[in-house]
């Protein structure tokens, strides 16, 4: 506990009074959503594809985590390794590794919540943008779809977005699950490729 408090006190030394202020609020908010929620900014998908360099769809082959270093600790991330099937934006490639922060290793356990759950043997859509030499999702949650096929042969693009609490005009809400046709999903990706040109 005195840790944090050292710490909102660097806070409250290093920000202005009206950012406290907001900062406070949404503070407040999101405790009142409960710990499995986070706080983001809500990204449209025309956000989304903007800002990832890489759009893929594929199937997960390994999920590994691993510890590294990062301002002077020691934090556990995941590995996700992915086998490209189709690429939506950005240079084909035959697979991938984007990371995640958090995971478990051995006794060490990092939780970050609004961070998906990734699966060896999904298929998935990502949205990853590349950061410090990795890659990693656009918006955690918002950046991933998975592709449920159903018995009959169809296939939905779903994302989840239950645990992630998003700021929108000045108040927070619950994210939701969406599922479309991956069909759909490819058009509209399609579509914001098309509109770059």
């Amino acid at each position: 506990m005195g840790a944090e408090v050292r710490a909102a006190s660097r806070i409250r030394e290093a920000l202005p009074s009206k950012a406290l202020a907001i900062v406070a609020a949404l503070t407040s908010l999101a405790l009142s959503l409960g710990a499995a929620a986070s706080v983001a900014a809500p990204l449209s998908f025309d956000a989304l594809y903007r800002r990832a360099d890489l759009v893929v769809e594929g199937r997960v082959q390994r999920v590994t985590s691993r510890t590294r270093a990062a301002r002077g600790r020691m934090v556990v991330e995941t590995l996700v390794s992915l086998e490209v099937t189709e690429v939506h934006r950005g240079a084909a490639v035959p697979e991938l590794v984007f990371t995640l922060p958090g995971g478990r290793l051995g006794e060490r356990r990092r939780v970050v919540v609004g961070t998906p759950t990734v699966r060896p043997h999904e298929e998935v859509v990502a949205f990853l943008e590349s950061h410090e030499g990795a890659l990693r999702l656009v918006g955690l949650a918002q950046g991933l779809y998975r592709v449920n096929r159903l018995r009959d042969g169809r296939a939905h693009a779903v994302r989840d977005l239950r645990d992630v609490a998003l700021h929108r005009a000045g108040a927070l809400e619950h994210g939701e699950r969406e599922s479309m046709p991956l069909a759909d999903l490819r058009a509209k990706l399609r579509r914001a490729g098309e509109a770059e040109r």
